[in-house]
């Protein structure tokens, strides 16, 4: 059984150094006679060769191969999980979920005016393919206070009056240089007992500022537009889908 030898790892500089060493060894052997004369000797030679080249040429570090030693792959795979968080809104902005036993609206003003006439109100009317429907109007006027606002949204017969927010006029002569902050509402809804079966449009209409609390009276800016002389809202609207079994 031949001899088997031990060599430095791969990946260290002696190993090469020890092969070539060990081959000019056997040249040295077969030389002085022990082998089979000059052939033995090309023999010795050749097998350096391989041992330091890999026989191949080209051949990488990880392909040289000598008696008596192993070589394990370890393959390591690294997975980076990135979390981001989407930037606030930079314009007023009105969000809606809609099901048949709760309709949530929330209403988020990244500038609304630092003032204790300040408000954020919204109309939601129901609508139907049958004579049924639903409406109602809700505001949150306490400035120092950021949260749910719950509004009762009675059934109407099928009759629809739109906002009655307004309380008052906003004072034309009122100076639009005011501080802003961002501020939050969210209202809860609930869809009356006893509508027809069928599905209905949620209609949202949002007034966020100093105004008279309506969507579309005219005092109020749409989003992305200047605010009218002598009012500091803006509004928007959205709609949306339930179905009522």
């Amino acid at each position: 059984m031949p001899e088997q030898r031990k060599y430095p790892p791969i990946d260290d500089p002696a190993r090469y150094d020890r092969i070539v060493e060990r081959g000019r060894s056997m040249r040295r052997r077969r030389q002085l006679g022990v082998g089979a004369g000059t052939g033995g000797s090309v023999a010795a030679v050749a097998l350096a060769v391989v041992l330091i080249t890999g026989g191949g040429g080209g051949a990488d570090r990880s392909e040289l191969v000598a008696d008596g030693d192993a070589v394990d792959e370890t393959t390591t795979t690294s997975t980076t999980t990135t979390t981001t968080t989407p930037p606030p809104p930079d314009e007023l902005t009105v969000q809606v979920d809609a099901t048949a036993d709760r309709i949530t609206v929330e209403v988020i003003d990244p500038e609304l005016p630092v003032s204790d006439d300040a408000q954020q109100c919204v109309t939601v009317s129901l609508m139907g393919d049958t004579a049924d429907s639903a409406e109602a109007t809700g505001c949150d006027d306490i400035p120092a206070v950021d949260g749910v606002v719950t509004v009762d949204l009675p059934a109407t017969g099928g009759v629809l009056i739109g906002c009655s927010a307004a309380l008052e006029q906003p004072d034309p002569n009122a100076s639009l240089d005011l501080d802003t902050e961002l501020r939050a509402t969210t209202f809860e809804l609930t869809p009356p007992a006893g509508l027809a079966p069928g599905t209905y449009t949620v209609e949202v209409q949002v007034a966020s500022g100093i105004g008279d609390g309506c969507h579309g009276t005219g005092d109020e800016a749409p989003v992305g537009e200047p605010l009218a002389p002598g009012a500091t809202e803006r509004s928007t609207s959205t709609t949306a889908t339930i179905d009522i079994g």
